[in-house]
């Protein structure tokens, strides 16, 4: 997948039908065709709606727009959501412009986070992160180091993040060089993460990076059986996340699972190889990212493969 250049980002404001102020919004047209704005309210109700619904407030260098519709209450305050952050700043382009082929609709940008990225664990200004562009942020919760430990900035990071209006996900690295019976990891992991692993946030993630010495067959039942025992207690199938290279030293099996993807070609514009899978869903292009917000100068940088239509029908727990 390659991220076009024809994409125009388009900043916008936005203010809520109970005269509160909401925090910036961006939206990116692919060529020239129409906006979407996508918002949400505080029980996490999420609506998609094209810029041609909504009424303009005024006109005064930035536009405002206010929601409209039979469905919008004047009680509740409403959050916009950054639809995506596309670099490339051009002029509106032709709907036929050749570099529209390789992407279907948007594609939207995260990070990912664990106590390694904060200096002395510090709060990360997640306010700072969203407004940044960066929609999504899966964070380290729990290490399978001596059968279980815990990041100790996984939940404030959790918590204020979706504050913040982000999309937040949890994820367990896994030791299966340490721990043969993936259940006892499985169990600690939902045992510290389990209020995160409800309604609206991301479907949790099996970090996988050790273990190439058991063989294909014993890692990916090891796989399997931490996958199985997380949707036994949760209900919810995980992610499976590793790099391109490690995948050599799984079956094919674990193609099953949806994938992100660790290949660090430091250019989202460069297709990574997604090892044993034709495609990814997540793909962690770089390692040495800057995000405002976050005092850490080299900070994973993600792209989700979809606009957010799709990450709310397949990744965002019902």
């Amino acid at each position: 997948m390659v991220v076009p250049n024809s994409y125009r980002r388009i900043a916008l404001s936005a203010e809520c039908f109970n005269g509160q102020g909401c925090p910036p919004v961006q939206l990116f047209q692919k060529g020239c065709h129409e906006l979407t704005l996508t918002w949400r309210n505080e029980n996490t109700m999420y609506r998609e709606t094209p810029v041609s619904q909504l009424s303009t407030m005024r006109e005064t260098g930035v536009s405002r727009y206010i929601f409209i519709g039979a469905s919008v209450k004047p009680s509740i305050t409403y959050t916009i959501l950054l639809v995506a952050l596309i670099l490339n700043l051009v002029s509106c382009s032709s709907p036929s412009d050749p570099d529209d082929g390789p992407v279907e609709g948007l594609t939207l940008s995260g990070i990912d986070i664990s106590h390694y990225n904060i200096d002395d664990y510090t709060s990360i200004d997640w306010a700072q992160v969203l407004k940044a562009g960066y929609v999504f942020a899966f964070v380290k919760a729990t290490d399978g180091y001596k059968g279980g430990w815990t990041d100790p900035t996984f939940r404030t990071n959790m918590e204020q993040g979706r504050q913040s209006g982000m999309f937040m996900g949890a994820y367990h690295y896994a030791r299966p060089d340490l721990n043969l019976d993936a259940r006892v990891e499985a169990a600690y992991f939902v045992n510290v993460a389990r209020s995160f692993l409800s309604k609206g946030y991301l479907r949790p993630v099996l970090d996988l990076e050790t273990g190439a010495s058991l063989g294909k067959t014993t890692l990916s039942n090891w796989v399997h059986s931490w996958m199985a025992t997380v949707k036994q207690l949760t209900g919810v199938e995980p992610i499976f996340y590793t790099y391109s290279n490690f995948t050599h030293y799984l079956d094919v099996s674990v193609t099953q699972y949806d994938f992100w993807l660790a290949h660090y070609t430091r250019d989202p514009a460069i297709a990574p190889n997604p090892g044993l899978w034709d495609d990814w869903d997540f793909w962690q292009y770089t390692d040495s990212g800057s995000v405002p917000g976050v005092s850490d100068p080299t900070i994973d940088l993600n792209l989700f493969n979809g606009g957010l239509t799709r990450l709310l029908n397949e990744f965002v727990i019902p």
